[in-house]
């Protein structure tokens, strides 16, 4: 069994990243007012399949970045590409 509750499917990835684009400008104003703004570099602990990092990246731009970490092989290969 692996140690991640879910399996990390293409599917399930897509839905990962659909959730992230329905939440970016819902969230927008909450995540400015935790400073991930421009510039900022931010860690995504947990980050599954990263997609919510990537919306994080559009936010932080090309001067910030975003170091994303998760124990699951299977969903940092996702969020690898």
């Amino acid at each position: 069994m692996p140690a991640y509750a879910l399996t990390i499917s293409d599917a399930e990835g897509a839905r990962y990243q659909m959730m992230a684009d329905n939440a970016a400008t819902a969230e927008a104003t909450d995540l400015a007012a935790a400073g991930i703004v421009a510039g900022a570099t931010v860690a995504d602990v947990g980050c599954g399949p990263a997609a919510k990092s990537i919306e994080i990246a559009r936010m932080v731009g090309p001067s910030g970045q975003v170091i994303g970490v998760d124990s699951d092989e299977q969903a940092l290969a996702l969020a690898a590409g």
